[in-house]
């Protein structure tokens, strides 16, 4: 069952044009190149010189500018004064920003240290110079030591209107000082959906963001739905360190991310918002359905806060235990989660939704990209290995369902007999864990069965294709029965298979 992912980008706060114009971009131009279609399209050369000179003028607030997809390594930074909106390749192809000016194909001193400076001039809360980037992917910048705080992917000083970035990905960009090397947002409004940063890092500060402003009306950040993936601070261990950090500013929301397997030296954590409001900068911070798994930093904290900051609805492992859907060689494994989540490629979960005299009847089936609703404990199958769930937007409710399971470890519940999956004497399925079906001690983040009645089945078999579960009996030690086992039916006397003509397996 297929559900869509709905994002808000608050495009009602942004004043429409209709005297827009279309431009057009690719790696090394064609035709003409005077920007005006694919055929004529600008390269990065033409498309630095018409956002520097004074040709900028030319354009007009709400102009769209397409980049084709491919590689494109610009010579000096992109000035952006206007409302403008700079669309990448949604094909098989991104467009890439890559920062290695040298060429010698590492990240380090002589490459890139910032791709667009953003500065439209307006107050907060103006709608006619927003300023959007869409599927533009940033990789392999450096910014050196001292004098960066001008620096990063996007540069943003004084952006009132808002500027929003989707569905983009920042990706081995290194700062040997203060981060900020996605986003330095000074006194702006920034909002960041659907984007993925991987394998970056910095000294100290915040590695994706850093945020800045100057007085009480300005500095106002949203990140949603977004991953944090293997960065790293490598601060010292008195130095202010984080993914995301608010210095200065209003507001600070995030709201279902996911922050796993980042490292965080020095005095830090993954969001870093310690000072206290005063006059001047409110420093709110709100974390809201964001899921921090298998981080560390020196005092294993995922929020560092001051007191306006709220962490709500969210699962948080300080002691990095893993939320990770794990699938053995068997290509079987349960999970749950307590929060929407977008179910990753090569993987499907199911659900089951009755049991009716020994059969368990398949609910619901999530296949890669479906959303999963909060709370839905799933069985998994998959090809092995570890899936890193990425939290989702939905309100939908989870389904009914006889799996169970919680973010912690704790004691199973609910009335009727408890299995646990694993791969015993009668195969994969579901067994008693206790003696009896009794409660058992269940892992964090997987799924257990439960099932009404006082039958004493002690093992419940599932058929992947069958869209069904069938019981075997319970006859002291030894089980006896007949089930359906990899697409054939087995029958089982004494602890013993044997296939329809007697002989045995």
């Amino acid at each position: 069952m297929m559900k869509s992912l709905l994002t808000t980008f608050l495009l009602a706060a942004c004043a429409l044009s209709a005297s827009a114009s279309d431009y057009y971009v690719s790696p090394a131009g064609a035709g003409t190149k005077d920007g005006s279609s694919w055929e004529n399209a600008w390269s990065i050369d033409e498309l630095q010189t018409n956002f520097n000179s004074t040709n900028a003028s030319s354009f007009a607030n709400g102009d769209n500018v397409y980049f084709a997809g491919g590689t494109y390594m610009p010579t000096s930074s992109l000035y952006v004064k206007m409302g403008i909106n700079l669309i990448g390749s949604e094909g098989a192809e991104r467009t890439v920003f890559n920062g290695d000016a040298n060429g010698d194909g590492d990240v380090n001193d002589g490459d890139r240290d910032r791709v667009f400076q953003i500065n439209t001039a307006v107050a907060a809360g103006t709608t006619d110079k927003c300023v959007s980037i869409t599927n533009i992917d940033f990789e392999g910048l450096y910014i050196a030591q001292g004098g960066n705080d001008t620096k990063g992917a996007i540069y943003l000083d004084n952006c009132g209107a808002l500027v929003t970035v989707s569905k983009c990905n920042f990706k081995n960009l290194i700062n040997s000082g203060q981060g900020a090397n996605a986003f330095f947002s000074k006194r702006s409004s920034l909002k960041v959906v659907d984007c993925i940063f991987t394998n970056n890092k910095a000294a100290n500060r915040g590695v994706v963001a850093r945020l800045q402003s100057d007085n009480k009306t300005k500095g106002w950040t949203t990140f949603e739905h977004c991953l944090f993936a293997n960065n790293e601070t490598t601060g010292a261990t008195n130095d202010p360190c984080g993914l995301v950090m608010m210095q200065h500013g209003q507001e600070l929301t995030l709201n279902s991310c996911t922050f796993v397997d980042n490292t965080i030296k020095g005095n830090g954590a993954s969001i870093y918002n310690a000072t206290e409001p005063n006059a001047t900068y409110a420093r709110v911070l709100n974390v809201t359905n964001c899921l921090f798994y298998n981080n560390t930093s020196a005092d294993n904290q995922n929020v560092l806060g001051n007191s306006v900051s709220t962490v709500t609805n969210s699962v948080v492992h300080d002691d990095a235990t893993s939320a990770a859907i794990n699938i053995t060689s068997v290509g079987v494994g349960t999970y749950y989660l307590g929060l929407p989540f977008t179910m990753p490629a090569g993987l499907m979960g199911k659900t089951f939704s009755s049991d009716n005299a020994g059969v368990l009847t398949i609910g619901e089936t999530y296949t890669a990209g479906d959303i999963v609703p909060a709370g839905t404990a799933l069985l998994v199958e998959g090809t092995e290995g570890v899936y890193d769930p990425v939290v989702a937007v939905s309100d939908e409710a989870a389904p009914t369902n006889l799996l169970k399971g919680s973010d912690v470890a704790e004691t199973t519940t609910g009335d009727g007999k408890h299995y646990k999956l694993a791969n015993g004497e009668s195969g994969l399925g579901f067994y008693y864990a206790e003696a009896g079906g009794a409660a058992f001690m269940n892992k964090a983040h997987r799924a257990y069965l439960v099932l009404g009645g006082s039958e004493a089945r002690s093992f419940v078999s599932f058929e992947n294709e069958a869209a069904s579960v069938k019981g075997l009996q319970n006859s002291g030690t030894k089980r006896s029965g007949k089930f359906i086992e990899n697409g054939r039916i087995v029958m089982m006397k004494n602890g013993i298979k044997y296939n329809v003509v007697g002989q045995k397996l």
